[in-house]
Parts: C-alpha cells; sequence; structure tokens
C-alpha cells in the first residue's frame, strides 16, 4: 500500500451490512510521534475493485490543513489534496494520503522539495503536475488537484462552481460526493457502497459510519483531537500529546525534557528514550538493553543506522533513488523503480517494467517471472517459476475468475458488486449472504454436502462456526473488540481475561475453572486449574532457557544460529546436533535416540537406539519415496503419471495396488489372495468402504450423514448403528446391534454418565476438570493434571509428561523408554524389552530382546496408514474405516485372519481370529498396550473407557477448551493420532491467538527434520508451525506433508 490515496489492495471486498458496531481498529492504528507530540492516524473510507488495482480512499488526521466544507479542519483526504502556496514563497503539497511535503524555489526558480527525493512541480500557465515516479499528479491553476495515476489506477476530481469536489471519476468506477445545502460533506458514494459523516455543532468530524461499523471521535474546546473511538487522548500545555490510553490498549505515556529534545514514553510495561540532536540529524532511541542511532542528511533521509553495535551504511545517487544499504546495491536504469539488486553474497535479481512503471518480470538465477496487465492496468497473467496463473475482471474491476491449470476458481456477484458465491475448480461451492448485520458464507462440496458455515460480523470478526462435522461456535467480542466468550448452542465453554494493556491475562472455563497468566516479557507464570503451575523464562532473544512445572524443571541451552542444543531434565542431559544444512541429524537422551541423515530436506536414513538398527529410504527425481530398506528386506513403491501412489511391494514380493479417481482420492485397494477394497464417496464424503473376496464381503462400512455434516449412521457387516448428538456436539446415543448407549455430559463435555444394557455408572470431576470417580473405579492425580491412580492401576510419568511405567493390579508393571522428542523407543515388561524401529509415519518394525523381528509393518503414505505386516513368516494385510481404526486383517491366501469392532469410543467389543491375539495396531489404526488398556496416541494417553486422555493437552486449548476431551466428544468421523486435537478449524485459531502461553511447549522443534530452536515456547509469541509439547513433538516432529517423525507405535 502506498502513502497516497491509490494504494495497492489485497484481493478482498467490503461487505455491506446492517448494524453499527464502534469499530476497534481506530485505537490500533493511532500513533504518536514522540519527540513532536502529534498524532498519526489514517483510515481507510472507501475501498474501490480488488488486488492491485484497487483504489482506497484514505481520510487522515493532520490538523490544520483539512476544508471545513470537507472533513474539517483537522482531516485530509484526496477532496482536500492541494499546492498550497506559503507566505515564505514555499509551496506545500497536501497529498491525498494527509502528508504534508513542503517545496522552495531554486535558484532557476523551480519548485524542488526540500526532503526526500528530489522531485520537482512542473508549472505551467493552466495549472502544474508533479511525477514522483510511481504517482503522477495533476494540478489546476488554484493549485487544486485535478487528477492522480499510478501504474495501475488513476482517478479524477469533478468540482463544481464553487470548486468543491461532487465526484470521483475512477479507473474502477464513479464515487458521489454527497454534500447539504452548505456545501458540507455527508457521504460519498460506490456501487454498493456508502460512508456517511457527522460533525459535531463546531464543524469536526464525530463520526464515521460505513457497512455496519462505525468510528466516533470528540475534541476539546481548543479543536485536538481527544477521543478515537474508545481511546482517550490527554496533552500538555503546549499541545503535544502526554498520553493515550484506552480499553484493550496499552496506556502510552510521554514526557520531554525542557529541551524537547529528548522524550521518555512508555508503552504498556515497556520504556524507551528517545532524543535528537540539535541540527535534527541524529536520533537515537534505548529500550531496556538495546540502543539504536539513526542519522541523517540534509533532506531527511537515514545515512547510517546503528543498532546494538552493528553498522548499516546507506547512501543515494543524484536522483535520490537509494543505490547501497549495507552490503546490498541497488541498480536503476532512467526511472525511480530499481532495474536490479545485488545481495550480499553477490546474487543478482533484475526487474523489467513497462512503460506504465508495471513490473514486468523479475529473475534471480535461473529462476523467473513474468506478470502481464490488461489496458486498465490489471494483473492478468503471472506465469514461471511453475506458474500460470490468470486473472479476469468484470466492469467494475472486481475480479471474476482466476485460472490455473488445475482449474478455474470463479466469483460471482450481485448487482452492487459483492460477492454472492465462489465457484472451486473441483466443482465446490461457497456461497456468500448479508443478513442481520452479518456476512454468511456457507461451503458446499461438488455433490451439495455442507463443509462449513462461517459468520462474520460487520468488523470482519468470526462469531458463528459449523464446521463440516456438524460442530457449532459462537464467539462473542468485548467493546475493545477482544474475544470474550467462546460458547456452544449448549453453553459457555470460556470466558476470556485480558489485563489493562489488552494482552491475555485468563480464562474460566464453563465449570468455573481457572487459568491465570502473568507476563513481564522475560518470564511467564501460568497457574492452570488442570495442568498446575508453570514458570518459563527467557534470554533476551526470546528463546525459553527455563521452564519449572510444578516445581520439576528443565534447562535449554542454543546454538549461535539458535537452534536447541541440550535439555537438561530430571532423568539426564538431552542433545541435539544439526548437519550443515541445518536438519536435525541427532537426538539422545538418557532412555535412547535417534540418529537422522537427510538429502534435499527428505530423510534417507533413521536408527533407533538403543535397538541399533535403522530404516533407509530412496527417492526418484520427483522427490517421491521410492524404496524403504529395512533389516528384514525391502519395500518398494512405485506411482502412476500423476504421481499418485499406485502400487507398494512387500518384501516378500508381493503388490498391493492402488486405483484412484480424478481428485487422487483412493476408490480400491487390490490386496494379495484377491481381496478387494473399494471406496465411494459423495462429494467429499467418505460413503463407503467395502472388502470383498470372491464376492464374499470380509468387512463393510457404510455411512449416511445428516444435513450438518454429522453421521447419522454406519452399517457394518453385522448391522446398522445409529448416533445422536447433543446442542453441544457431545456424542449422546449410540443405538446398534449390540444395543443402545446413552453418554451424559457436563458444560465442559465431561462425560457425567454411561449407560449399557440398562446399567449406569455415574462420573464425577474436580478442578480443572480432572476426573475423580467413574462408578466404583476412583481415581488420583499428579500436580500435572496426569491421571496416577485408576482403581488398583497406576502410572508414572516423565518429568515432560510422557507415560513412564504402568504398575497392574497384580502388582506387575510395564515401562517405557522415549527419545528427546517423545518418539517411543522401548516398552519393558515382565517377559522383556520390546524395541520399536520408528519411521515418518508410523512404527517400521517391533523387536524383541535379542534383535529379533517380531512383526514388520508396510506404510503407505497417510499418518498411521498402515498397509500389511510380517508376524512370523506370514504377510497381513489391514482393513480400515473412516477414522482409520482396524476392522480386519487378511492373509496371503485371502482369507480372514482377524476381525475388530469397537464402540464409539474405541473399547473392544471383538477381537477374533489368530491374528487378534499379536495385532496390537487397532482403534484408529493406533497400538493398545493389551496389558493395560490403554492407546498410546504419541503426545498421551488414551483411556478408551473413559473417553479421554489421561493427561491434559500439552497444547492446551489450543486442543479445545476441555483438555482431556478426545476429538470434541464425537469419535464417528475424527480421530487425533498426535495426541493433540487442533481444535475446531477456524475456532483453533481464533481462541489460540489468545492463549498460545498456555501451551506446555519447549524451543525445538523438527519441520522436516530442520530444527526451528528459536520458537520456544511463547507466551504470547508465535510458535513455528511444529513445536516440542515438554519434549514431545507435534505429532512426535510433524513435517509439512501431515506425516510424523518417529511415530512410535
Amino acid at each position: 500500500m502506498t502513502t497516497y490515496a491509490l494504494m495497492l489492495g489485497a484481493l478482498g471486498f467490503m461487505p455491506a451490512m446492517a448494524g453499527s458496531l464502534e469499530d476497534p481498529s481506530v485505537l490500533e492504528d493511532l500513533e504518536v510521534q514522540p519527540l513532536e507530540g502529534t498524532l498519526e492516524l489514517s483510515r481507510a473510507d472507501l475501498l474501490l475493485g480488488e488486488g492491485p488495482s484497487s483504489i482506497a480512499l484514505l481520510r487522515t488526521h493532520r490538523p490544520g490543513w483539512g476544508d471545513v466544507r470537507n472533513l474539517g479542519s483537522q482531516w485530509v483526504s484526496v477532496l482536500d489534496a492541494r499546492l498550497a502556496k506559503q507566505p515564505d514563497g514555499s509551496v506545500a503539497f497536501v497529498t491525498p494520503a494527509g502528508e504534508v511535503q513542503r517545496f522552495e524555489r531554486d535558484d532557476a526558480g523551480a519548485l524542488r522539495a526540500v526532503y526526500g527525493l528530489p522531485q520537482t512541480i512542473v508549472e505551467s500557465a493552466t495549472g502544474a503536475t508533479l511525477d514522483t515516479g510511481t504517482l503522477h499528479f495533476s494540478f489546476d491553476a488554484e493549485g487544486r488537484l485535478e487528477r492522480m495515476r499510478t501504474a495501475h489506477s488513476s482517478l479524477r476530481l469533478v468540482r463544481d462552481a464553487a470548486g468543491l469536489v461532487t465526484k470521483l471519476e475512477t479507473s474502477l468506477g464513479a464515487v458521489q460526493v454527497l454534500r447539504d445545502a452548505r456545501g458540507a460533506l455527508v457521504a460519498l458514494e460506490a456501487p454498493g457502497k456508502r460512508v456517511d459523516y457527522r460533525r459535531d455543532a463546531a464543524g469536526n468530524l464525530v463520526q464515521v459510519a460505513v457497512a455496519g461499523r462505525q468510528e466516533s471521535y470528540a475534541y476539546d474546546a481548543k479543536g485536538r483531537l481527544t477521543q478515537a473511538g474508545r481511546g482517550t487522548i490527554a496533552y500538555d500545555a503546549e499541545g503535544r500529546v502526554v498520553a493515550v490510553e484506552g480499553q484493550g490498549f496499552p496506556k502510552a505515556r510521554y514526557e520531554r525534557d525542557e529541551s524537547g529534545r529528548t522524550v521518555t514514553y512508555t508503552v504498556g510495561e515497556t520504556k524507551s528514550v528517545l532524543s535528537i540532536s540539535e541540527d535534527g540529524l541524529r536520533q537515537t532511541e534505548t529500550t531496556g538493553d538495546s540502543t539504536s542511532a539513526i542519522e541523517f542528511d540534509e533532506r531527511g533521509r537515514p545515512v547510517k543506522v546503528v543498532r546494538d553495535g552493528e553498522t548499516l551504511a546507506l547512501s543515494y545517487d543524484a536522483e535520490g533513488r537509494l543505490v547501497q544499504q549495507g552490503a546490498q546495491r541497488f541498480l536503476y536504469g532512467r526511472g525511480a523503480l530499481p532495474t536490479g539488486v545485488i545481495a550480499a553474497d553477490g546474487q543478482v535479481t533484475k526487474f523489467s517494467y513497462d512503460e506504465a512503471g508495471r513490473m514486468r518480470s523479475y529473475r534471480v538465477g535461473e529462476q523467473s517471472k513474468q506478470f502481464r496487465y490488461d489496458a486498465e492496468g490489471r494483473l492478468t497473467l503471472v506465469t514461471g517459476e511453475g506458474e500460470n496463473v490468470r486473472f479476469a475482471y468484470d466492469g467494475h474491476g472486481l475480479l471474476r475468475e482466476v485460472k490455473t491449470p488445475e482449474g478455474a476458481t470463479r466469483f460471482s456477484r450481485d448487482k452492487d458488486g459483492q460477492l454472492s458465491m465462489i465457484h472451486g475448480p473441483d466443482g465446490s461451492l461457497t456461497e456468500v449472504r448479508y443478513k442481520d448485520g452479518l456476512e454468511v458464507r456457507v461451503s458446499l462440496d461438488a455433490a451439495g454436502n455442507p463443509l462449513s458455515e462461517l459468520r462474520y460480523d460487520a468488523l470482519g470478526r468470526l462469531v458463528y462456526e459449523q464446521d463440516r462435522f456438524g460442530k457449532v461456535h459462537e464467539l462473542r467480542y468485548d467493546a475493545a473488540g477482544q474475544l470474550s466468550e467462546l460458547a456452544t448452542p449448549a453453553g459457555t465453554l470460556a470466558s476470556f481475561a485480558y489485563d489493562e494493556a489488552g494482552e491475555f491475562a485468563g480464562l474460566t472455563d464453563g465449570n468455573g475453572n481457572p487459568l491465570r497468566v502473568e507476563n513481564d516479557g522475560k518470564r511467564v507464570v501460568i497457574e492452570d486449574a488442570a495442568a498446575g503451575t508453570r514458570v518459563i523464562e527467557f534470554d533476551d532473544q526470546g528463546r525459553m532457557v527455563k521452564q519449572t512445572t510444578n516445581g520439576v524443571a528443565q534447562a535449554y541451552t542454543y546454538d549461535a544460529e539458535g537452534r536447541l542444543v541440550t535439555r537438561t531434565t530430571p532423568e539426564g542431559l538431552e542433545r541435539f546436533s544439526y548437519d550443515a544444512a541445518g536438519n536435525l541429524s541427532s537426538l539422545h537422551g538418557p532412555q535412547g535416540g535417534l540418529e537422522l541423515a537427510w538429502d534435499q530436506g527428505r530423510l534417507v536414513r533413521l536408527e533407533a537406539s538403543p535397538l541399533g538398527l535403522a530404516v533407509e529410504h530412496r527417492y526418484d527425481a520427483e522427490g517421491r519415496k521410492v524404496k524403504s530398506i529395512l533389516p528384514w528386506g525391502e519395500v518398494n513403491y512405485r506411482y502412476d503419471d500423476a504421481g499418485h501412489l499406485s502400487g507398494v511391494q512387500t518384501a516378500d514380493g508381493a503388490w498391493i495396488e492402488f486405483e484412484v479417481d480424478a481428485q487422487g482420492r483412493r476408490v480400491a485397494a487390490h490386496y494379495p489372495g484377491g481381496v478387494d477394497t473399494t471406496f465411494a464417496y459423495s462429494g467429499e464424503r467418505l460413503r463407503e468402504i467395502v472388502s470383498t473376496k470372491d464376492g464374499a464381503v470380509l468387512a463393510k462400512r457404510s455411512y449416511r450423514y445428516g444435513f450438518d455434516g454429522a453421521i447419522q449412521s454406519v452399517e457394518s457387516e453385522s448391522g446398522r448403528t445409529s448416533f445422536k448428538r447433543d446442542g453441544a456436539g457431545n456424542l449422546v446415543e449410540v443405538k446398534g446391534p449390540e444395543g443402545t448407549v446413552r453418554y451424559g455430559y457436563d458444560a465442559m463435555g465431561n462425560r457425567t454418565s454411561e449407560t449399557r444394557d440398562g446399567e449406569t455408572l455415574e462420573a464425577s470431576y474436580g478442578a480443572g476438570n480432572r476426573i475423580e470417580r467413574k462408578g466404583e473405579l476412583s481415581f488420583e492425580h499428579d500436580a500435572s493434571g496426569a491421571i496416577t491412580k485408576r482403581g488398583e492401576q497406576r502410572y508414572r510419568y516423565t518429568s515432560k509428561g510422557q507415560l513412564a511405567e504402568v504398575t497392574l493390579a497384580d502388582g506387575s508393571s510395564v515401562r517405557y523408554g522415549y527419545a528427546p522428542n517423545g518418539t517411543r523407543l522401548w516398552r519393558e515388561d515382565a517377559a522383556g524389552k520390546t524395541f520399536y524401529l520408528p519411521g515418518l509415519n508410523g512404527t517400521h518394525g517391533e523387536f524383541n530382546a535379542e534383535r529379533e523381528l517380531l512383526t514388520g509393518y508396510v506404510l503407505g503414505e497417510g499418518l498411521d496408514e498402515v498397509l500389511a505386516a510380517r508376524h512370523g513368516d506370514a504377510s497381513f494385510f489391514f482393513h480400515t474405516d473412516l477414522v482409520r481404526s482396524v476392522t480386519a486383517l487378511t492373509d496371503a491366501e485371502g482369507q480372514l485372519a482377524a476381525s475388530f469392532s469397537y464402540d464409539a469410543f474405541g473399547q473392544a467389543l471383538s477381537a477374533e481370529g489368530p491374528a487378534a491375539s499379536w495385532n496390537t495396531l487397532r482403534y484408529a489404526s493406533r497400538p493398545v498396550d493389551l496389558a493395560t488398556g490403554d492407546y498410546d496416541y504419541r503426545a498421551r494417553t488414551y483411556a478408551p473407557e473413559l473417553g479421554r486422555f489421561t493427561r491434559p493437552d500439552p497444547i492446551a486449548f489450543l486442543g479445545g477448551v476441555n483438555v482431556y476431551a478426545y476429538v470434541a466428544n464425537d469419535p464417528t468421523a475424527l480421530n487425533d493420532p498426535l495426541g493433540l486435537f487442533p481444535g475446531a478449524g477456524l475456532i483453533g485459531d481464533a481462541v489460540g491467538g489468545i492463549v498460545d502461553l498456555g501451551r506446555d511447549t519447549v524451543g525445538v522443534a523438527v519441520d522436516a527434520g530442520q530444527a526451528v530452536g528459536s520458537a520456544a515456547a511463547t507466551a504470547g509469541r508465535a510458535v513455528a508451525s511444529a513445536t516440542v509439547a515438554t519434549g514431545q513433538a507435534i505429532g512426535n516432529a510433524t513435517v509439512a506433508t501431515g506425516r510424523a517423525i518417529g511415530g512410535a507405535a
């Protein structure tokens, strides 16, 4: 976006809605120039068009430069743009953005800019022109702006006989300037858009209303702005700003010395001292331990920047163009835009432009991209670097179509240009409606099935979401625009609290459980009714150096690149190292570790210790895995012409063949022994999975969906099972061949009752939604909220929350060992140790203490997609349902070797056949420990008879407000292979944005093997895309493909 009224806008639209919401972003946009004590506030009142050719009409607070007949004397817009002659003979250019640029006459009498680029106003008998290189202005004889244009758009001002602007004619249509009988501006109006202005008795602008939102302003007796939105401004005797404050906004205070050249200002808890030299050419600022200085030349351009001991020099050519910035150099032709940039490493980027100044191409090394435009300057084509995208527009300059080789996305609009329908290239539709002050977007797949319904208020805030599974959430906001409440139709899930500066301070869930946060920037204290107390300490670089959870401390150190290299835990020291490309190459701790090798970001070898065995991978030229070399043999992969997996060959030479449809979805799988599995879809929904041999059904799942997207019933070979849910979307009834099961819940989704065969078990919960009792079974928890006692069964955890040991009712025990990233490496019971060889998306094999293979697995492409197993000398093949629960195993002859059935939450109903005795991959394809009855879900342990996890979610409320719940209590269409259920679509984003500091995280991540050590746990900071949670990687290090490193089975 440029500094003038013609601005480069992002693709978007401004829906016209009813209602009147005070816009909290006014205060967010308000800035203060500390030394001068002046306000900086600019607002876009009207946006025309979309994309690079869009035009934004700005309104800027600039006291004394406005016209009382336009927006008052305090505000400037394109209506006030002019060349204003000054008493000293100079000329002030009041730009459409409200800037005031000074021009003085040189020895030849030409008007030249005093500061910035050496621009010249060219005068003539009929007016004047100014060309900045990217903007061109024309003025009439009175100095009033007549026209302006950029490379992409243009604007002309039409005036009446009194010189007042009555219309703006733009390249995107006309804007009517509506005035009252006295000539005072009352509104701007364009097709489908209107902005209304209201004034006080003194003519000051006090209200701006547009598209269902409004901005309010107030002034003191001297005409100074004292209120902007919900913020207030205070001044000293000289009229300089000394304070700004408002709800949800950090208080700002300004104190100046007698000279006026030094100001001490505090914003929230941050204190800074800013000073400027007497000649105005050097400015220094100190904030905490950081000091910076900027030196300017006589034209006010920065020529030297010193920050924390590092110096950056800048220089300009005779035309005022930046030619060097540190080691970076800029090259030019005859215009103001650079034709080349030479980076510090010598790499050259070249640019070319058309006659209008629009970028035509750029090239970096062998990579290049080209751009084309229509006669109106609108972008129509982008090619290069694998892209070929075409854009088409309607008569109002609004985007009509985006076309790629994969298909076209089309946009339909109403008569006022408002978006009404988006047609996806796959046949999907998004209908856009405007009702009761809301913008409603309903997305449908190609078969007309609803995918989601989203509702936004006039400020563009999400207020309602119904996801593709029928879950509904409502979001409410306070007067400062902060999220204040998250609810379902059944009631409140959480209420959010903020401090005076608008920073997140805590929440209270629907059961009254509190979470409180104290954050001073270097130390965060989190008191959580579920997970206890955490204290997180950061260094000056924002990296977490210490985390103390309920008195148990962990310390972290980093290398020069900010990558985690050690973590000290009560169990011992963990070490991390990296290869030359920055990929994580080893991680070792007291219980074992992993060695990883990479080639162009692809994992080529993974060795697990103490097992001492490895898996290797080979890839083709397209980067697709074509071979896995395992200790017991090789697995080969092949692909069709479109790049879809078409076959997998097991170590014994047998092939599993796949067929896919035009969308790349699997429609058939053919297994050895003549077993065929078919997949049928309705739009994006999986409708049926059937496995047969010689026409006989081995396993079947047929799904029926409701209009809201929730599964109403599933039919298997044993009969039909139907489902019912409450207003919060919790599963409350399951009726099928095994009988009827009913569940009851409290306000937070804790299961309070379970009725089977007429017998009801009641459950009770304590602080933090911790379960205390279910029927006759009692529970105890540790300080971190993890179950330590369930009846006679006891649990012990590592300092990072991983399950370390389970002591059974008979006194025997099961122990577990992990790599530093949470990958499970071994299991030990009275019979000895079982070791695991982990892989990208599951486990490759299980070995006994002598390193002999017990069971080897063949993995597909998806997370936990197990295709086959080798046990003993025999091969077996897996068949799964919608949530990837294993329903059957067949052998090499196609005979049924095992069949499994579960209740909705994973309790075993049956496990039959000879292979059932050794196969532990069952519900959601996760491994069950047959001794304890619990499932390993990577980050956490899942108890199916409780329908919840045994400890709080390591990512806290990003996984849902109830930190124990399993997939929001509706497992009919969802699973959680990572143990970190990612909230509910956009709801997870909305809530996560304010409760990041509730995460129990450490500062190491593995993103496709590349450590992101500097992305430490956040306390309000952004977290890297894959952050290890209490030593457990999200998905044991989720990679970009959705796979996981070390998905230990």
